[in-house]
């Protein structure tokens, strides 16, 4: 004997009904990550939230920190600091390599410059704003 009865119709709405929940569930989350990586910033420092040894997610926050502007000293000693933590994961990432060059090109000029951009640039010889930006510390320091 059976106490109740559930019919099929019944079984296919608790179905879609539950399908219906995962999918409003799966959308909120996804628009949870959308809004943390809002802007590049914000999707690196997410990124090392999750993954706080990865050099790459450090150099690239201080890469986006570089291109903020107007650029503020604070944005040049937070960049600073995450190229160093970077270097510090991996004293061969290109690109806190090149952040560091670039940072030492702001603030001291090119003869400080030079070393990061030509290990930089020895790491990844075919990244155009790498190969730029020695370039243009080595014709500066060039005699004329």
């Amino acid at each position: 004997r059976r106490c109740f009865h559930v019919s099929r119709h019944s079984q296919l709405m608790g179905v879609t009904t539950l399908g219906g929940l995962i999918a409003v569930v799966m959308t909120l989350a996804s628009a949870s990550v959308s809004w943390k990586w809002r802007t590049e910033e914000s999707m690196w420092r997410s990124t090392i939230e999750y993954h706080p040894s990865s050099p790459r997610a450090h150099a690239l926050l201080g890469l986006s920190l570089l291109g903020r502007r107007p650029l503020t000293r604070e944005d040049l000693a937070e960049a600073r600091s995450s190229f160093q933590r970077a270097l510090d994961l991996n004293p061969l990432s290109a690109e806190a390599l090149y952040g560091m060059g670039r940072i030492m090109m702001e603030e001291n000029g090119c003869a400080s410059a030079l070393p990061y951009l030509e290990k930089a640039v020895a790491q990844r010889p075919t990244a155009p704003e790498m190969v730029g930006a020695l370039d243009v510390c080595q014709q500066s320091l060039a005699p004329r």
